[in-house]
Order: structure tokens, then C-alpha cells, then sequence
């Protein structure tokens, strides 16, 4: 399937909203895949709305529409870097 995947970052609240980045988060959460990048954005409202994946003041939510094929990649990575820190 193609279309887009929504990407949740956790990120530091010492870096930027520039340098919140998949490779720079401290965890990602892969959202639902959409058809297009409006769907993307209304999703992503929702899921944030209902999540609690940031817990205290030193980490913040970072949303991300990408193609399916890069969040793929994005979530692999992250799951490697979890796997060695273990």
C-alpha cells in the first residue's frame, strides 16, 4: 500500500522542534496509514488527543506525515536502537 503514515516523535524538550527528528527521538510511535496528507493531519489530531506517550515536562510530541515506505524504515531503526540499549 502506498499513501502516508503518521509518525508520533518523542523528543527532548532540549532540542529544537528542527532537530526533533526520527533519528533524534527518544521513541516513535507509528500511527495508522492514510491515502493522503489530509487524512494524515485529522488522524494525527486524533490519535494525539488520546494518547499519553508523554508523561512529565521534559519531553515533547512531534507529528510527522511521511510515505509509508520511510516510516517503515523510520520504525525499524528506532526498534534496532531500542534492541541495543537493552
Amino acid at each position: 500500500m502506498g499513501g502516508y503514515s503518521i509518525l508520533v516523535l518523542v523528543c527532548s524538550a532540549t532540542l529544537s522542534h528542527s532537530e526533533c527528528q526520527p533519528k533524534t527521538a527518544s521513541d516513535v510511535v507509528r500511527g495508522p496509514q492514510v491515502d493522503n496528507v489530509v487524512m494524515c493531519a485529522l488522524n494525527a489530531q486524533t490519535m494525539l488527543a488520546r494518547t499519553g506517550l508523554v508523561k512529565g515536562a521534559h519531553d515533547y510530541m512531534k507529528v510527522m506525515c511521511v510515505p509509508t515506505e520511510s516510516a517503515q524504515e523510520w520504525t525499524a531503526e528506532i526498534e534496532t536502537r531500542k534492541a541495543a540499549l537493552r
